[in-house]
């Protein structure tokens, strides 16, 4: 490329080669170049420009699952009257199908697989709750506009009874990307996991000026054996559906706080008992 005669301001050679470095910097870094990365990045991961499918993970009561069956009904209502017919509500509580509310209050308990399904024949729209998976949603014959007001529609839903902790660790597209790896990428990450802490005691043992610093002995193992259980007891901890109304719920969970704190302080005051007898006999 040939380079543009230099300007007035340009005769001091300082700023002719200013000049001359950022031109040459625009050529070789055009944006087509600069998104080649990012292009390659999310071939690889498969995170591709779509309408969300996943909703946050969150504890659901029959007047969130209300909602949700009212939002699908508004949803798909259009949709079918163009080929007259009318939606049907389905409810899938585990193995059971039932097609009322009143029917989930009767079943009563919780479920960590749940489906409502809103819609007629083979078209059913459907939000579905799978265990310590995102809670996913399938929507079908809408139109990109309507597919993203319901969705945030139902996000606002799961967002009131979101599981915070959960939610901050193990939500969003870079999980979903994760999750859509090979199985055996998988695998070689839970071995990765398993193998971790002695590959890097040997490496540490090795390197005399790393092993003057870093001391590893039981105390490593056991912190991190200790985080990975804690990471796995949170991811694995499931979204849920309780069949009952959330005042219902509030108010047996304030009577098993209560009978937890009695049982706590039962047994601090009986450790403080037997401390004292032991210092004080």
């Amino acid at each position: 490329m040939a380079v543009p005669p230099l300007c007035a301001k340009d005769t001091h050679p300082v700023s002719a080669l200013g000049r001359l470095f950022r031109m040459t910097t625009v050529r070789i870094f055009r944006p087509s170049l600069l998104t080649i990365p990012s292009m390659i990045i999310r071939k690889i991961f498969k995170i591709r420009d779509k309408i969300p499918d996943t909703l946050p993970h969150a504890h659901l009561y029959l007047e969130d699952v209300q909602q949700i069956t009212n939002i699908l009904l508004e949803a798909t209502a259009p949709v079918l009257t163009k080929f007259h017919e009318e939606a049907k509500v389905v409810y899938r509580a585990g193995d059971l199908q039932m097609d009322s509310i009143d029917d989930l209050r009767a079943l009563g308990g919780s479920a960590t697989d749940f489906q409502v399904s809103v819609g007629s024949r083979s078209l059913y729209n459907t939000v579905q709750m799978r265990g310590h998976l995102e809670p996913q949603i399938r929507l079908y014959s809408m139109g990109q506009q309507e597919s993203l007001t319901v969705h945030a529609k139902l996000e606002a839903i799961f967002d009131h009874r979101r599981l915070t902790i959960k939610n901050a660790i193990f939500h969003g597209p870079r999980w979903n990307a994760i999750f859509r790896l090979p199985e055996w990428l998988k695998w070689l990450a839970y071995v990765a996991i398993l193998v971790f802490p002695t590959l890097f005691s040997r490496v540490v043992a090795h390197i005399h000026s790393l092993s003057r610093v870093v001391r590893i002995g039981p105390t490593f193992f056991v912190c991190y054996w200790i985080f990975v259980a804690l990471l796995g007891f949170i991811y694995f901890w499931p979204s849920r559906v309780s069949l009952v109304q959330s005042y219902e719920s509030a108010a047996r969970r304030k009577a098993f706080v209560a009978i937890v704190l009695l049982v706590t302080v039962a047994v601090v005051a009986g450790a403080i008992r037997l401390l004292f007898r032991h210092l004080f006999r």
